[in-house]
């Protein structure tokens, strides 16, 4: 069926006069492409470019590694995991109620010997949560199970651990421990100990200890909450989030249960890390340093993904958890659009948006953060809509028009703009008949004008009109004079310091900007011209290394699809199968690099315009996505060497880690 559709097509393509022709004119613009000089630059990334450790620093490793291992710590942290997954449930259920009566007891005494005679709201909620634990504790009372066998005799936990990490399957537990008396005594004492901290401070830490024992064993499950929460939660809990993930993975490298994996691209950005720390010391005012450091924190999350040899299977849940955060940070966004308070006023050009009175927010300070949020992941998606690999293509074709329509909501016309770019260097990616489209839609925009809300058409028109171009170029003049005058040093980190210097620099002395309006110029502000060329060099490698994956892949005979399926059979990424029916696995290949490298080039875009690295959490978004693309790049760069060199249908890149390894 698929080859008679294909016959019946080049047949149309072949009848038509015009269709054949603008088919030859696209395999013509193709061909010229790929046989250009700069063609030929982005497609000579050196194979095996992998920076490799001197033989003194891995027998130092080595050392290192096994007196972790031996050391009272691994031990000690081992016998109280084995022992919390022995104990019977019922000792939980006993802690639960003792704290639960106590801490609530506590709560409602103290409100009934207060002056004040009614109970307050905060002592409302605290006690509704009292209640709420109370209830949970009563079925774990009258449980006879270990923790260990309720984990396993779950249907629901047994299906979602495996897609997190974790197989209860490989282990058995025999033994039964804890006793209740001990679960009510500790329970009572933090329960009193409430009183002091309040209800949600005990359960908190709890809650979190057992997220760090499962991050862990197993960094990836960090990862993959780290992408998720990067969009939706504040920066403090997100920054938590990522030290504690790099301290695992650190660990696992130290002792040799993971790979590292050190390219030129990493090697940049590591230069670029050094050099924004510095830039915190060399500074017209300390208060440049809190910054840097924060900016070199956040950082590493490019290298939790980028330098941790990672599996195929774990990549696509860090695409998945993006585009799925996404989805939730534009509903949210809409939401708040429709029915929430208008806030956004602020943000409303009245000269450019005279038809916005409202501009979508959702969990960011600004409407062009949340654009710059949305433009680097829905290329994501629509790279997963085209693959199949990662959604069945009728769900992710619904969160990549819910993002688009919060998008529309931003009234961001440079982030519009940018999208728009970033979608046709994915088309073209894909397929280079895509310049049909580019000829369609030359045909079709005067009509699809008429249909197009005028307020959306006005955004668009005002992006280049004078008078926010005139605004924004008298900005980069003063930026550029920022910049001659201090070449290599630079001013330093933050916006405090931006906002001392740029007086001076100013055309007009009563114009305010709380930053250059471009990400090229800040950077070279901040840290000086050396900052902006390494980080050119990063972009430059890693998109020379992502298209001459394109370029092996089309010259590849050996793509065999089981080698992907073969990622997917493993039981740690069950419910996560590949649904590529009719799709080319050269296909799937590409995009899943094209995807980040599209959102990436879609903030550069983006970049010329505004600068949201003012926003930490969009600025680590940033480098994740870096890192997603570059992570891509050598998974398949493995595979297909895996395939052409050994003649394989799995490579060990696909396979799954072992929790115990």
């Amino acid at each position: 069926m698929k080859n008679k559709d294909g016959s019946r097509l080049s047949r149309l393509i072949s009848d038509s006069r015009i269709l054949s022709f603008l088919d030859k004119l696209c395999s013509a613009l193709h061909d010229k492409v790929k046989t250009s000089f700069s063609a030929r630059i982005l497609c000579s990334y050196p194979e095996n470019k992998t920076i490799r450790t001197v033989r003194r620093t891995r027998n130092f490793r080595s050392k290192i590694a096994e007196k972790i291992e031996h050391s009272l710590f691994v031990s000690l942290f081992n016998k109280l995991l084995l022992f919390f997954m022995e104990c019977r449930l019922k000792v939980y259920g006993a802690f639960l109620f003792a704290f639960s009566v106590s801490s609530g007891v506590y709560i409602l005494i103290t409100d009934l010997l207060s002056p004040r005679g009614l109970v307050p709201h905060a002592s409302y909620n605290a006690l509704m949560f009292c209640g709420s634990v109370l209830i949970v504790s009563l079925p774990l009372i009258s449980s006879r199970k270990t923790l260990f066998e309720a984990v396993k005799g779950s249907k629901i936990l047994m299906k979602i651990l495996p897609v997190i990490g974790f197989d209860p399957e490989k282990y058995s537990v025999q033994a039964e421990k804890g006793k209740s008396l001990v679960g009510l005594l500790l329970g009572f004492v933090i329960g009193a100990l409430s009183v002091i901290t309040g209800p949600f401070l005990p359960i908190g830490v709890i809650a979190v200890a057992v997220y760090s024992v499962f991050v862990i064993f197993r960094p990836e499950f960090g990862v993959m909450c780290l992408v998720f929460v990067t969009p939706i939660l504040s920066l403090f809990p997100v920054t938590v989030c990522l030290l504690l993930v790099f301290v695992s993975y650190f660990l696992k490298l130290i002792r040799g249960k993971r790979q590292g994996r050190f390219e030129t691209v990493d090697l940049f950005v590591l230069i670029f890390t050094g050099i924004t720390f510095f830039g915190g010391i060399v500074s017209f005012s300390p208060s440049s340093l809190t910054p840097a450091l924060m900016r070199v924190c956040l950082i590493l999350g490019f290298f939790l993904i980028s330098s941790v040899k990672q599996s195929r299977g774990w990549l696509k849940k860090y695409a998945i958890s993006l585009i799925v955060s996404a989805t939730v940070v534009s509903i949210y966004g809409i939401i708040k659009y429709y029915v929430g308070p208008i806030l956004a006023f602020p943000w409303v050009d009245q000269y450019t948006l005279t038809d916005a009175s409202v501009r979508a927010l959702s969990t960011f300070e600004s409407p062009g953060l949340l654009g710059e949020c949305l433009i680097m992941i829905i290329p994501i998606a629509l790279s997963a809509l085209i693959s199949g690999e990662l959604f069945r293509r009728t769900h992710v074709a619904f969160f990549a028009i819910v993002m688009c329509f919060c998008l529309v909501l931003t009234w961001c016309q440079s982030a519009w703009i940018s999208l728009f770019f970033a979608c046709i260097v994915l088309l073209f990616i894909w397929h280079k008949r895509a310049t049909w489209l580019i000829f369609g839609g030359i045909v079709v925009f005067p009509v699809a004008s008429f249909f197009v809300p005028s307020g959306v058409l006005n955004g668009f028109m005002s992006t280049v009109g004078l008078k926010s171009s005139s605004f924004r170029i008298n900005i980069w003049r003063g930026a550029l004079r920022m910049i001659r005058d201090n070449l290599f040093s630079g001013i330093g980190i933050g916006n405090g310091i931006w906002e001392t210097v740029y007086p001076d620099y100013t055309l007009y002395s009563d114009a305010y900007a709380p930053h250059s309006y471009n990400l090229f110029l800040q950077i070279s502000i901040e840290t000086g011209i050396f900052a902006l060329l390494v980080f050119l060099c990063i972009i430059f490698f890693s998109y020379q290394s992502g298209f001459t994956l394109f370029s092996n892949i089309s010259s590849s005979d050996n793509v065999d699809p089981s080698g992907l399926l073969s990622a997917d059979s493993d039981s740690s990424v069950k419910g996560l199968k590949l649904r590529k029916r009719g799709t080319d696995p050269s296909i799937i290949l590409r995009m899943s690099s094209a995807g980040p490298l599209c959102g990436v080039f879609a903030a550069l875009i983006h970049g010329m315009f505004d600068y949201s690295w003012v926003n930490y959490r969009v600025f680590l978004l940033f480098w994740i996505i870096l890192g997603i693309s570059s992570a891509f790049t050598k998974n398949c760069r493995d595979y297909i060497q895996e395939e052409n060199v050994e003649g394989t249908n799995s490579s060990p890149e696909f396979s799954e880690i072992d929790i115990s390894s």
